[in-house]
């Protein structure tokens, strides 16, 4: 499982267009956002980068104003993370992969609306959870908008969670490639936390993305909670990721 979702992570910024190969890595460089959860460097299978390859790769985001920042499988880089840290980096996430080939049943909480995101408006009310969730602030229209856009051209989708007409949650999963897809940007804002909206987004996506064909869907929860709630929808513990910032 660990191969097939770096496998997947690689093949995913190479066929978005954003990725740019620097010595043994693919970089992904998001051109409307800094937000360091965009934009992160890739290694090879076995990589052990030099001072010299560091050196470029370090150059190459700072060109274009972006983070030092890797998102990887440990166990198919397994020098890679000690060789990092001597040169500065550290852990800024140390994550439990799960993954499922079949979802279980999570309706949504009486009140709550779940549905596919089709519309600009719609994206932009998904980015306008998600982002402060995750910390950030929201980007501008435009920005947002683009970003959803890329992903659901290639095959992707985006869901949110409404209440009263009001986007309470957001989620989407990332285009599918050799029947593998991520579900990211799991989010639910602050005032209807706690009431099982995220399990059930998180179900919905997966109910869509099985039904379309993907076979196994993965996806890095950020916490504990969060493994919790995944739980709730079928997901279980396939491996580790790591994710390095300089």
């Amino acid at each position: 499982m660990d191969k097939s979702i770096q496998d997947y992570t690689r093949a995913n910024v190479a066929q978005g267009g954003l990725g740019v190969n620097v010595g043994p890595f693919l970089c992904r460089f998001d051109p409307d956002s800094a937000i360091p959860g965009l934009n992160y460097a890739i290694p090879a299978d076995g990589a052990a980068p030099t001072a010299g390859e560091l050196g470029e790769l370090h150059a190459a985001f700072a060109e274009r104003g972006r983070t030092p920042r890797f998102e990887f499988v440990p166990s198919r880089s397994p020098r890679l993370a000690a060789i990092l840290e001597e040169h500065g980096y550290t852990v800024s996430h140390r994550g439990r992969i799960m993954a499922t080939e079949a979802v279980l049943d999570v309706p949504a909480p009486e009140g709550v609306t779940i549905v596919d995101a089709l519309d600009e408006d719609a994206w932009y009310g998904a980015a306008a959870v998600q982002f402060p969730a995750f910390g950030e602030a929201v980007p501008g229209r435009e920005g947002a908008i683009s970003w959803k856009r890329r992903s659901v051209s290639r095959g992707g989708a985006v869901a949110v969670a409404l209440v009263d007409g009001e986007y309470a949650g957001a989620g989407e999963y990332t285009p599918p490639i050799g029947g593998v897809c991520e579900v990211a940007g799991i989010a639910v804002g602050e005032k209807w936390r706690r009431r099982g909206i995220a399990s059930a987004i998180t179900a919905h996506l997966t109910r869509r993305a099985l039904g379309e064909g993907v076979r196994t869907a993965w996806l890095d929860p950020a916490d504990e909670g969060a493994q919790r709630v995944y739980a709730r929808a079928g997901y279980v513990y396939v491996g580790e990721s790591l994710h390095m910032t300089r």
